[in-house]
Parts: structure tokens; C-alpha cells; sequence
């Protein structure tokens, strides 16, 4: 989508330490690449292919975080580049940290992350997934799949907002307390 072209042109603009900020603020585990700076702390290299041309490696993130997973503390953004400003922030934390394209679901711009904040995958298919998630406040559940307007969602049955998050990734509005939220990505 015309979102996924925008974020991996942010994420191209970066230098490797900034870089690592935004793959795992989507939930990616794994890159390969040739120009990562040898040591780069965060990065683990596993695999080196060098026989058909220059060297590429396959590396792991150290500390990659679940593609799947609720946010607690969100932010909305006007344009894209405002969104890029708040996940470059030093505060921005990919781990409970959100920013959406226009207003954040309600009281999810808490000053401190909801330390009960939870999500578990419980069916995944090609076009739709269940989640079970669960926190003390209202979150975002993020889930590392492509925004598209036709993606829709329910939470405990009732409709719930989609959202796109993090630039190009799918968020979805969820009430405090357990929730079961059922995901179609299809049109």
C-alpha cells in the first residue's frame, strides 16, 4: 500500500540505531542486509551469504517485540510526518508506545504504560485473526499486518475502531478488561 511505501521510506532514511527503533516498533524480528556497521548493538548476525554477489546477513533483532501486541499509551498525528517526529522522540518507546493518523482511541494517552497490558493470539489465518487481550485501561492491539481501509474488526462482539498505526500497521481500539477481538483483513 501506498502507507507500507511511506514507512519503508522511513525506515530507509535511518541510520542502523535509528532504524532498529522502527522495526521493532512493527514488530519485525529478522533483516537481512549488507551496510549494517560491524557490532551494532540490537542486531545479531546469523547467516552471511556472500557467494552471488556482495555479501548480505541475515540477522535477528536481540530484543524484537511481538507483532502482535496492546498498547497502552497512544498518540494521534495529523500527517505522516508528524507521526514520523513522535516515534523518532527519545521517549517513544515501541514496546507500549503507539501514534495513529488522527485522534488517539479515547484515554489511551496515559503518561505511563499500563504494566497489565496483554495480548495472545488464539486463531490466525490468511484474511482475519482472533486475539484475546486484556489490560486495566483502555489500548490499542497492533498488529503487524498492512493497513488498508477495508480492514475490520470487533471487540467482544461489538464493532471496534481500526486505526492505522505506527504509519502503516493495523491498530484496533479495545475497552479496559478482557477482551476477545476478532480481526478480518480482507475487503
Amino acid at each position: 500500500t501506498l502507507l507500507d511505501r511511506y514507512s519503508r521510506d522511513v525506515v530507509l532514511s535511518r541510520a542502523w540505531p535509528e532504524r532498529l527503533k522502527w522495526l521493532r516498533a512493527a514488530g519485525v524480528g529478522a533483516v537481512i542486509a549488507s551496510d549494517v556497521p560491524p557490532g551494532l548493538a540490537g542486531l545479531v548476525p546469523v547467516y552471511v551469504e556472500g557467494r552471488f554477489g556482495p555479501p548480505a546477513t541475515l540477522f535477528r533483532l536481540a530484543e524484537p517485540l511481538p507483532g502482535i501486541r496492546r498498547l497502552s499509551r497512544v498518540r494521534g498525528a495529523a500527517s505522516v510526518d508528524a507521526a514520523v517526529a513522535i516515534v523518532d522522540e527519545g521517549d517513544f518507546d515501541p514496546a507500549t508506545d503507539g501514534v495513529v493518523a488522527g485522534r488517539p482511541p479515547e484515554r489511551t494517552d496515559a503518561a505511563e504504560p499500563d504494566p497489565s497490558a496483554s495480548a495472545r493470539v488464539l486463531a490466525e489465518g490468511p484474511d482475519a485473526l482472533v486475539v484475546e487481550t486484556d489490560g486495566s485501561r483502555p489500548g490499542l492491539l497492533l498488529l503487524d499486518r498492512s493497513f488498508t481501509p477495508g480492514v475490520r474488526a470487533t471487540a467482544n462482539g461489538q464493532e471496534a475502531t481500526v486505526h492505522a498505526v505506527q504509519i502503516n500497521l493495523v491498530g484496533v481500539g479495545v475497552p479496559p478488561g478482557p477482551s476477545r477481538v476478532e480481526i478480518r483483513l480482507a475487503p
